[in-house]
């Protein structure tokens, strides 16, 4: 009877570390308010260099874990100035899209939390031009590929 108690508390216990391991979040908390990419996206360590967690090193490195992530924004301006390689799927493409844009790329579940909407503004600086996405002559600040998911809230967004 001891014997099958203890493998039934054995059992158990693996199966509540597989659901918790399942319902993993990360959480990032924004330091800098350069536009900086990762330095290494999928340590899962947002690190733009000199331990700066910037905004879209935060969007990477969320992409690359693959795994439901909040990204706490604090009040300030960021400006989206760099061209980083982005790699997405939109609806209706069999085949990865590869591109140098000035838009976030969120490729996975991310909730970016701001300080307020007249406190935290992504600014996509699209008044210099074209921000992203192939073909389509579109200033967007943020681009969410087929399999991501974005939730955000307390930010402006402006020139995208």
């Amino acid at each position: 009877m001891t014997a099958r108690i203890s493998r039934l508390l054995a059992l158990s216990a693996l199966l509540l570390s597989f659901a918790l391991a399942s319902s993993a979040q990360t959480t990032f908390t924004v330091n800098s308010t350069s536009d900086i990419v990762d330095a290494s996206p999928g340590d899962g360590s947002c690190d733009a260099g000199s331990g700066a967690c910037t905004l879209r090193a935060a969007v990477q490195e969320a992409g690359a874990l693959n795994t439901p992530t909040t990204i706490i924004l604090p009040a300030g301006l960021y400006n989206l100035s760099l061209f980083p390689s982005c790699t997405y799927f939109l609806l209706d493409t069999v085949n990865p899209l590869v591109e140098s844009m000035k838009a976030l790329c969120v490729t996975s579940k991310i909730t970016i939390q701001g300080a307020g909407a007249g406190l935290t503004i992504i600014d996509g600086l699209a008044t210099d031009g074209l921000t992203c996405c192939g073909n389509y002559f579109t200033n967007r600040v943020v681009v969410v590929d087929r399999n991501g998911d974005a939730t955000i809230s307390g930010v402006t967004f402006q020139d995208g």
